[in-house]
Order: structure tokens, then sequence, then C-alpha cells
């Protein structure tokens, strides 16, 4: 888990929601002074590095779960594929991540079965706050690391995009991100995924 100093209760929060799982993530703890890119991206770094040699579950401190994410997390490691167990699907970028078709399902909040998706595209692949990554993946973000201002989750897409990585989305989402800007820079948009409480058909 990747996380700023001064987010204890953010953290706690998230953790006590995990630890329901039987997940008790190694937390690494960021400065965020100042809250930005290429701190968190450091962070990110320091979190995969410690990984290595094994699958990783990267997360970010400030998410919700569903009750059937252990479900999508075994999943996850069934199909092998880098997976988004959270995505920021907003209007803008849905079509191209899920198809006009699912879209339109996912607008009229029709039940959808809990599936792993391939996404259309990775554009719109934003967002670190839950990713299951395969242990050849946790090796190869690292290899990949490059010197651009991105933060973490912009160098695991791009790595993906770049290398041309099979992934996955996990839908209905089983993660909700709360968006918390303790210890971050203000952001009037909020992140949210648009199907964490669709009814699972």
């Amino acid at each position: 888990m990747s996380s700023c100093e001064v987010r204890e209760e953010d953290r706690a929060r998230t953790l006590a929601s995990l630890q329901r799982f039987g997940i008790h993530p190694r937390v690494f703890l960021s400065p965020c002074n100042p809250a930005g890119a290429r701190l968190n991206r450091e962070n990110g770094l320091r979190a995969l590095t410690w990984t290595q040699g094994n699958d990783a579950l990267f997360l970010e401190d400030d998410i919700d779960l569903a009750p059937d994410f252990a479900d999508f997390l075994d999943l996850a490691r069934d199909f092998d594929h880098l997976t988004w167990l959270y995505i920021n699907d907003n209007p803008a970028n849905a079509i191209g991540l899920y198809g006009a078709w699912l879209w339109r399902e996912i607008e009229n909040r029709k039940p959808i079965p809990p599936c792993l998706v391939k996404p259309g595209s990775y554009n719109g692949l934003w967002g670190a706050q839950c990713v299951y990554i395969p242990e050849r993946h946790v090796a190869g973000i690292l290899a990949f690391d490059e010197p651009f201002a991105g933060a973490f989750d912009d160098l695991v897409k791009t790595y993906a995009e770049h290398a041309k990585i099979p992934v996955r989305i996990a839908l209905p989402s089983p993660v909700q991100h709360r968006h918390s800007r303790v210890g971050r820079a203000a952001d009037d948009h909020p992140k949210r995924s648009l199907t964490f409480d669709l009814e699972r058909a």
C-alpha cells in the first residue's frame, strides 16, 4: 500500500476493510510534501520493488471494498493478467474502455455478471487504487522505469500500452475510490467507479 504520512484516518479505514478479507498489506509512507506526481511515483516504485519475485496487489489508501472483492481477486489471479480492480470509468473514457453496448448497459444500471473485461483502449486506465500485478509485470514495470514526470499510475498504464500487455478490468468494480484529498492536491472532479454499486447478474 502506498500512502501519505498524514493520511492516518484514511489508511486505518482502508486497512480495516482489507483485514476483513484476510489481507494485511505492507504500507509504504511518503511525506507527500509537496503532494504530486514525483513523490507518488517514487513511493509506488518503493512498494513494487519490495514485492519483486512475487505477484503484487498494489493499493492506495482511500478505497472501500465490495462484499465480492475476494472473488474478483481470485479471478485476477487465475487470469494472470495486469488487472485493474478499480477504474475511474467516467463517461469521457467509458465507451473506449467498455464499448458502446456495455456502456449503455452500465448507464441504464443493468445487472452485470462479475467478470474481467478486456478494455478497447489503454486510454482511461488511470488510477492505481487497486491493481493486481503478476510477478512478470512487477519486473517489467521496474525495468521500464523511465525519467518522465508521470505518477505511478501513469507509469503502469504507459508500461502496458508500450509493451502491448493484455490487461483486464474488473466489472462491476469491486473497489470504490473515496477520493480523499488529505495530504494531496485539491481536485474538484471526484474520481469514482460508476459500476461499484451495480447489481451482479
